[in-house]
């Protein structure tokens, strides 16, 4: 069986006193994406195949200490049908 899974981590230096990293993980079924940076924390994944998927995106920062966005989808696909929520 053949891996198409690859990894990727990005560091940035977007000014003198601001940063970012980014850590990416994609497989066959599997995405997670991770963003530090100032002053936001963003994490966003997605599971499934072909035919069923889940995936969400949350952001937070840590100053205030409140989630900045909340999202998630669900979605289902077959031959006669594609529905979606969000």
């Amino acid at each position: 069986m053949e891996s198409n899974s690859f990894c990727t981590m990005v560091i940035s230096n977007i000014g003198w006193w601001l940063w970012q990293a980014e850590f990416q993980y994609q497989n066959e079924y599997l995405g997670i994406s991770t963003n530090i940076g100032v002053p936001i924390i963003n994490f966003s994944g997605v599971l499934g195949n072909n035919s069923l998927s889940l995936g969400s995106d949350i952001s937070y920062n840590p100053a205030s200490g409140n989630l900045v966005d909340c999202n998630a989808a669900f979605s289902f696909i077959i031959s006669d049908l594609a529905a979606s929520v969000i």
